[in-house]
C-alpha cells in the first residue's frame, strides 16, 4: 500500500509538471510563432502531468476513503478538464496575449485547490 504523502507528491509533481507545459509551450509560441503541431515535448510533458494528476488524485481518494463523488472532487474534475484544454490555448492565445495563457491555468489551479480545502468535510 502506498501512503498517502506519496500520492500528495505525485499530485503536487504532475501539476507542476502540466503548468511548467503550459508556461513553455505559451513562450515558444510567443518567441518563435511555433505552430501548434511542432513542440510535442510540451504536448507530451503536459499529458504525463495530467496523467500523473488524475492518478494520484483517484489513488488519494481510496486512500482516504472517500465515498461517492461529493462536490469538491466535481468542482477539482471540471478544473482538471479546464486545465487540460489549457495547453491548446496557450498555442492560440499565446501570440497575442500571453499572459492570458499564463493565468487561466493558474485561476483553474487556485479554484480547485479552494475547492479542496473549503467544501471538503473534516475527516
Amino acid at each position: 500500500m502506498i501512503p498517502q504523502e506519496i500520492y500528495r507528491i505525485l499530485h503536487v509533481v504532475g501539476l507542476g509538471l502540466s503548468m511548467a507545459a503550459i508556461g513553455a509551450a505559451a513562450g515558444s509560441a510567443k518567441s518563435l510563432g511555433m505552430p501548434e503541431g511542432k513542440s510535442k515535448a510540451w504536448a507530451i510533458a503536459h499529458g504525463v502531468g495530467l496523467a500523473l494528476v488524475l492518478v494520484a488524485g483517484f489513488g488519494l481518494m481510496a486512500r482516504t476513503e472517500v465515498e461517492g463523488y461529493p462536490l469538491w472532487i466535481i468542482i477539482k474534475l471540471v478544473m482538471f478538464l479546464g486545465l487540460g484544454v489549457c495547453l491548446t490555448l496557450a498555442y492560440k492565445i499565446a501570440p497575442k496575449r500571453p499572459m492570458i495563457a499564463i493565468i487561466i491555468p493558474l485561476i483553474l489551479m487556485g479554484l480547485a485547490s479552494a475547492a479542496a480545502k473549503y467544501l471538503r468535510e473534516p475527516v
